[in-house]
This record gives structure tokens, C-alpha cells and sequence, in this order.
């Protein structure tokens, strides 16, 4: 096997990956761009991309829909912080609503710049893992 074919069939393989990984589904109003990254409860997290109405150019809403606060039973501070870090919007949700809860985290921006709002949600759903793992920690200190 040449030099060439061998970074041929790795960059077949990764184009392989990508297609059974990173898939985008299409539904009635909004695509669905799946994402390499599990919640804490073993779900799959998604992005939504639905088209917002404008007169200059195509915008779109990037949303994870509520699933970043439900699955990962952040509390509104905690969307609040994550959010402000990131520079996304969200629903604001009463502060005595106990987790979990749906709490969309989005932003709206040009198509241009689809890929920065992508990529700060997919940054703000790392990050939630702080709050799941500090929760974990003081769990186990109470246990003891």
C-alpha cells in the first residue's frame, strides 16, 4: 500500500465516521445536526437549527431546545452563568422551578456564522459537566 492510499483510506474512514456520527436530519421546520457528545444521563446531545424570518439575509436560531438543562439538571443560575460565559440567550424559567427542566439555550445569528453559535453551545454543554461533577462531590462529602 502506497503513502497515498493509506491517507486515503483514513481520510475514507473519517468521512465514514462522519456520516454515521455527525449526521443532520431534517424535520418539518428545523434540522437536527447531531453531536459527538454524550449528557450526563447517556443521551445523545443535538443542536437545532431552525430559519428565523428576515429581510437581510438568512438567519438562524442555534438551539439545543431545553435538552442541555433538562438532561444535565443544571438550575437557572447555572444556565444563567453558562449562557453569560458563552454570550447565548435562554428561557428564563422561574428560579424555584426544581430541576430537571427544559430550559432552551440558543442564539440568533447569520448563516454565516452558524458555525460559531454551533460551537458555543457545543462549548457551554462541556462546561455544564462542572455543575454534574461539583453536584457528585458533595453528594458523596454528605454520604459520609
Amino acid at each position: 500500500m502506497t503513502k497515498k492510499e493509506r491517507y486515503d483510506a483514513i481520510e475514507k474512514a473519517c468521512k465514514d465516521f462522519r456520516d454515521k456520527n455527525l449526521r443532520t436530519l431534517q424535520n418539518e421546520d428545523r434540522v437536527e445536526m447531531l453531536l459527538p457528545i454524550l449528557y450526563d444521563d447517556n443521551d445523545g446531545a443535538c443542536i437545532f437549527i431552525t430559519p428565523q424570518p428576515s429581510d437581510d439575509g438568512l438567519y438562524v436560531k442555534v438551539s439545543d431546545a431545553g435538552e442541555t438543562s433538562f438532561h444535565q439538571e443544571l438550575t437557572m443560575p447555572e444556565v444563567r452563568e453558562l449562557c453569560a460565559r458563552y454570550h447565548l440567550q435562554f428561557d428564563d424559567i422561574p428560579d424555584y422551578e426544581q430541576p430537571p427542566f427544559e430550559c432552551e439555550i440558543y442564539k440568533v445569528v447569520h448563516i454565516d456564522d452558524l458555525d460559531k453559535a454551533v460551537w458555543q453551545i457545543i462549548m457551554l454543554i462541556r462546561d455544564s459537566y462542572e455543575y454534574v461533577m461539583a453536584r457528585r462531590i458533595i453528594r458523596r462529602i454528605k454520604q459520609r
